[in-house]
């Protein structure tokens, strides 16, 4: 590690590696570390410092990228392709060769497809004793087996289990031929993150043993995959004998199990054997009855349930007084489980005392939610019952609600949403709704309201009253909503962005109102009905942004459109018979961004310099005419 400098003090090199990491993360030698969902780690480094770096390794270190060719120096120890194709250096050498005295250290390749000219450079591969990291991606490596002994981190398909030194691994595919069988990961001391896949070709629970899951503990998420479809081949009783051999260490944090078609889970899924156990994720354990003791393990924070098919309950487990089920439980989701009814049975003690999120996705025969104090997001979907939408009503702490695609929603329960006064998100989509009458009337806290594909919607101004905190009002393919007075205005006074979308039959806006000063951003896009823009909106004082767009029925732009002294930004689409523009446009000084694209009349007489209305836009800073940046003034 660090070309010998760093010694071990009796450590792992691994861990040794992980801690100076850190340390230079804290001196600020690199910043911006960020983790994806993989484990994976990236960072940058101070231009200062990688000048540094650059200047004492630059015989040791080189990075191909894109058109660049170059000899490779025989002093090079790391070795990195940054290209979309490799064969843009294999075709201006015919074959690639490394170091002859296999020095070579690290060799990466990025977005690279060669397998069909792996050939060409794994007789010179084949000669680097000392390479310890070699990433590649897309390359078929079975002749490569052989020479790579001596690996630290490799990331392409698995079946060398004699590579002792291998410390992380994606994932590994069970075979049926002996180069893959899952004892290979049997002397490989893993960390971070593994994915076992291909387990219906493993036989008996004394060949799942060999993988020596217990003993890898520095394995942090741990993956278990059968394929779809193998139940057919296999008893329940094969699948419970298997998963039980598959036990990992109880450092294990996460666990990811797929198309486990046994009836019940192993013992070794308990509080006892799995105390740091942070995720779970089950998916497709369409025979499972009954779920393991997860309400009980400690540090379980995040759940994750899918195609459960035979599931009637969460948890079915008993708790002695005191006992809390799913103690810190922040997140739960679960989704296409046909038969589950009750997130407890016949459990009387505290439940989810931690839990924030939900979602749900159809299960139609759940039947309602319990006790939730700390609930703040609840996200339903797809078949689902009328008793579990009335339970939301007791949900007092729900900030955010979502419900989607549920044809069953004609209308809302009564009295729904009427204790629900802290909520601040509402997202209403696609579900066959009529009118929101009395079901916005006590969301004072309401900030923002999402209303989408509701076709049977017609009536709206009622529901928006009380509304005084509302910051965002989206109505988007509502095809049956007709009107949206101006005077609607007036009761959302706290109101910033609002956008209609897509709604067939709406002529928004339309009557009498009192100036605004609150709305900043308006939206109207694909209105066939709206002819001209509404005279109301030059009330719109305080107006800064406006697109209109897909607007077919448009023909011109209004001279009041100059009235609306705080408009810095006009954004015109498609809206092709529209071929008027009004000299109010040279009245704004605070208009600093136009773009005008798909209209292409408009577009011909807007031309820079000869076009008609050219002089009307000319002091307008920033202009795009048909997508083209036509002017910029001061940049």
């Amino acid at each position: 590690m660090a070309n010998g400098f760093v010694p071990s003090q009796g450590q792992s090199l691994y861990f040794s590696g992980h801690l100076i990491f850190k340390e230079l993360v804290w001196r600020s030698f690199l910043q911006d570390v960020m983790i994806n969902s993989k484990g994976n780690v990236t960072c940058k480094m101070h231009d200062l410092m990688h000048d540094l770096a650059v200047s004492i390794m630059k015989h040791e270190t080189c990075i191909l990228e894109r058109g660049k060719v170059m000899d490779i120096p025989k002093t090079l120890r790391h070795l990195s392709f940054d290209i979309s194709s490799i064969s843009a250096i294999l075709d201006n050498k015919r074959k690639l060769k490394f170091p002859g005295d296999g020095s070579l250290r690290s060799l990466i390749f990025h977005e690279d497809k060669f397998a069909y000219r792996t050939e060409e450079f794994s007789s010179s591969l084949s000669k680097q004793k000392n390479l310890r990291a070699f990433q590649v991606n897309h390359c078929d490596i079975k002749n490569l087996s052989n020479m790579l002994k001596a690996l630290a981190h490799f990331f392409v398909p698995p079946g060398l289990g004699n590579l002792i030194y291998l410390r992380e691994l994606s994932i590994f595919i069970v075979g049926q031929d002996a180069s893959h069988h899952i004892d290979q990961l049997k002397e490989l001391n893993l960390g971070g993150s593994l994915s076992i896949g291909g387990l219906e070709n493993v036989s008996n629970t004394e060949d799942a043993k060999k993988a020596n899951l217990m003993t890898k503990n520095n394995l942090t998420s741990l993956g278990l995959l059968w394929k779809d479809g193998a139940e057919e081949t296999h008893s329940t009783e094969y699948y419970e004998e298997l998963l039980q051999g598959l036990q990992p260490h109880h450092n294990l944090e996460g666990i990811w199990i797929k198309s486990y078609q046994g009836v019940k889970f192993p013992n070794w899924m308990s509080a006892l054997a799995l105390k740091n156990l942070k995720k779970v994720s089950l998916e497709s354990c369409r025979r499972c009855e009954r779920l393991p003791p997860l309400g009980k393990l400690p540090s379980l924070t995040d759940l994750n349930l899918h195609e459960m098919d035979s599931l009637k309950y969460l948890d079915d487990e008993q708790y002695v007084n005191g006992e809390i089920s799913f103690p810190v439980l922040t997140t739960l989701s679960f989704s296409d489980m046909p038969n589950l009814e009750e997130f407890t049975r016949g459990n009387s003690v505290e439940s989810f005392a931690c839990l924030k999120e939900i979602k749900i996705r159809r299960c139609p025969k759940l039947l309602g939610l319990p006790f939730l104090p700390t609930l703040r997001s609840l996200d339903i979907s797809v078949s689902i019952s009328a008793t579990l939408l009335g339970s939301i009503t007791f949900l007092a702490s729900l900030t955010s609600l979502f419900l989607s695609d549920i044809a069953e929603l004609t209308a809302f329960p009564e009295g729904f949403l009427q204790n629900n006064n802290a909520l601040e998100n509402l997202l209403i989509d696609s579900s066959p709704i009529t009118t929101l009458s009395n079901v916005l009337d006590n969301l004072s806290a309401l900030k923002a309201l999402y209303l989408r594909n509701c076709n049977h919607l017609e009536l709206l101004l009622e529901g928006l009253k009380n509304l005084s905190s509302l910051e965002t009002l989206d109505i988007s393919g509502c095809d049956g909503l007709r009107l949206f007075p101006a005077a609607t205005m007036e009761h959302l006074s706290s109101i910033r962005f609002l956008s209609f979308w897509k709604c067939k039959k709406l002529k928004p806006l339309s009557g009498p109102m009192k100036q605004t000063t609150a709305l900043r951003n308006l939206e109207l896009t694909e209105l066939p009905e709206l002819k001209d823009l509404p005279e109301s909106m030059q009330l719109f004082s305080a107006l800064q942004w406006l697109k209109i767009s897909d607007c077919e029925g448009l023909l011109s732009l209004p001279d009041w459109l100059g009235s609306l002294e705080s408009l810095s930004t006009l954004l015109i689409y498609y809206c092709k018979n529209l071929s008027s523009l009004s000299d109010g446009l040279k009245t704004p000084k605070s208009l600093r961004l136009l773009e005008i694209s798909g209209c292409p009349e408009l577009e011909k007489r807007c031309k820079k310099p000869e076009g008609e209305y050219w002089p009307k836009i000319s002091h307008i800073p920033s202009i795009y005419i048909g997508r083209k940046f036509v002017q910029e003034i001061g940049s």
